[in-house]
């Protein structure tokens, strides 16, 4: 496991002044840390980090030689100023089950013999024990034939008995922009950079509200922004004021949301 020392911050300085002087700052929280805490790195060592690990990383934090085991649980990225000015920790303990993230990595593009591979998930959403989180699941396109689906239930941590995956709100994305597809009155509906849209619309308006993780309530509010300037209207729809948010509305009423605890997890 990669070590990363960090040192505690004093938050009588300010982070701007803290990132012209080469750190970058963050905080590390868990059950066992009242609050949460603040900390900050030299960006070098950060930059040589995030090369080879990212979000859903599990590495160790040297603080103050205290070895503190840790996930990569956020990473913000500056993109005016080209460089990484916040980062969150999660402190892992061994027998407690951890909400993480896991990219999809698909290899072998170029070795692809026919048809166009549309990826419509960028990540996996899962739970684990510390000795059992992954950093990304690998699809080999050299594998794949024209017409072939892969599904999340076909990867593998969905065969591993110890990995619990968080699949329902990714299917309620894809149900809603399908939907979209087959609605009358819809010439062209959401394609996969639509679905893309809405993970990120979601997750970003979680952000806001103070959250680290996304609710069925989140995608509900940002998918009608998302889908509404995308859908192409045929015929007289498309001049009927207020069709776009009708058929968004429709929509969102006939698929059916996921239930389950998202913040117990």
């Amino acid at each position: 496991m990669d070590t990363l020392k960090v040192e505690r911050r004093n938050l009588a300085e300010k982070a701007k002044k803290l990132r012209r002087e080469g750190f970058v700052t963050g905080n590390v929280y868990g059950h066992q840390i009242e609050g949460s805490l603040p900390i900050q790195i030299v960006r070098s060592d950060l930059d040589k980090l995030l090369k080879v690990h990212g979000k859903g990383s599990q590495i160790a934090l040297d603080l103050e030689g205290k070895i503190m085991p840790v996930l990569v649980k956020e990473v913000q990225f500056n993109p005016l100023k080209g460089r990484m000015d916040e980062i969150d920790f999660q402190a892992l303990v061994s027998d407690e089950m951890v909400r993480s993230v896991a990219e999809i990595q698909i290899h072998n593009h170029d070795k692809l013999q026919e048809g166009v591979l549309q990826q419509e998930l960028e990540e996996i959403s899962y739970s684990a024990l510390p000795a059992d989180l992954i950093e990304k699941v690998v699809i080999d396109a050299a594998e794949l034939k024209l017409g072939d689906t892969i599904t999340v239930g076909d990867l593998e941590p969905a065969k591993n008995p110890k990995i619990y995956l968080h699949t329902d709100l990714a299917r309620y994305i894809v149900e809603l922009a399908e939907k979209t597809r087959i609605y009358e009155g819809v010439s062209l509906g959401l394609s996969t950079r639509g679905i893309l849209s809405i993970v990120r619309m979601s997750r970003a308006y979680a952000a806001v509200q103070g959250r680290g993780f996304v609710l069925p309530d989140d995608i509900k509010t940002v998918f009608p922004y998302a889908a509404c300037h995308r859908m192409i209207l045929s015929g007289g729809y498309r001049y009927k004021k207020g069709r776009a948010e009708e058929i968004a509305a429709n929509i969102l009423s006939s698929v059916d949301v996921p239930a389950e605890d998202w913040q117990a997890r």
